[in-house]
């Protein structure tokens, strides 16, 4: 068997700006998800590589009413998206505390979740690239079920 592996430019907008950028599916597709001037002007932008390797794009302006949720002290990393193409951002490093952000791009949306249970001892340490690792459920309510046979 033999596998073929093709290198996918980034938008030539987004290459440069490397630290406010996630990688994302979207829609079944790669995206690229540029929160760089999220605090500036609000705005957001997702570029999903389309059919035949062309990149488009969509810019998101925050709601105002939202901008309280993001910190302009705090960094935030993309840790991915839900299985609701929810984009989950989580702030860098450690801080108590902990929380979440979900943005719902289909509705423009925002939403914040506090992490509660971490101990308080693991925000004390001097690492600056300390970080919490977690994998996420999907909101729905669905639950897993394990069946045995």
């Amino acid at each position: 068997m033999s596998e073929e592996f093709n290198m996918i430019q980034a938008p030539p907008e987004v290459s440069s700006y490397g630290k406010f950028v996630g990688f994302i599916e979207y829609g079944g597709k790669p995206a690229v998800f540029d929160y760089t001037n999220m605090r500036q002007t609000n705005l957001v932008d997702l570029w999903v590589l389309e059919v035949g390797g062309e990149w488009s794009r969509t810019s998101l302006f925050l709601k105002p009413c939202q901008l309280h949720l993001v910190d302009n002290d705090i960094d935030l990393s993309v840790e991915g998206t839900t299985q609701d193409g929810e984009v989950i951002l989580a702030p860098i490093p450690l801080i108590s505390p902990y929380y979440i952000i979900f943005y719902d791009l289909q509705k423009n949306d925002m939403s914040k979740v506090w992490i509660r249970g971490i101990p308080e001892h693991w925000f004390s340490k001097n690492d600056s690239n300390l970080r919490f690792f977690f994998k996420l459920m999907d909101k729905s309510g669905e639950s897993i079920l394990h069946l045995e046979t």
